[in-house]
């Protein structure tokens, strides 16, 4: 009898958070001021006069206002080039924080870049975690 029983509790726990996302409640959004920031930094294509300081720099400058930098690799971004990719509605203005602090940085070292490829926000249609950040450099 008490095997039965926990089963049924086990069966209807495990099956609530199902029956609730099929009823289209969805989990609340986490305010920015609560979200720690998760950037994904692509350092390819970078000119060859960016040297792996400057590199850490701007990951040191990010790192400064709270997110979490994740080691860069060397991807790039072809076809959208510069950019702050963002997959949420709720991480826009994260995005343009770490766009206008990359371009504010680029510009503290004296790193040129044509008004075309300043970092700016992105929204992508790609199912990734609200609190993750793409950062393509170059």
């Amino acid at each position: 009898m008490i095997t039965l029983m926990y089963r049924l509790v086990l069966v209807l726990a495990l099956g609530m958070p199902a029956s609730l996302y099929a009823q289209g409640v969805q989990p609340r959004a986490v305010p920015s001021g609560e979200t720690k920031f998760v950037l994904f930094m692509h350092t390819g294509g970078s000119p060859a006069d960016i040297d792996e300081g400057k590199i850490k720099q701007i990951m040191g400058a990010l790192a400064q206002k709270g997110y979490l930098v994740r080691a860069p690799d060397k991807e790039q971004d072809e076809g959208g080039g510069p950019g702050v990719d963002y997959f949420a509605d709720s991480a826009r203005a994260a995005a343009q924080d770490v766009a206008n602090t990359v371009n504010l940085t680029f510009e503290k070292l004296g790193i040129p870049v044509d008004e075309k490829k300043k970092l700016k926000p992105r929204l992508q249609r790609v199912k990734n975690p609200a609190a993750y950040l793409g950062v393509w450099l170059f």
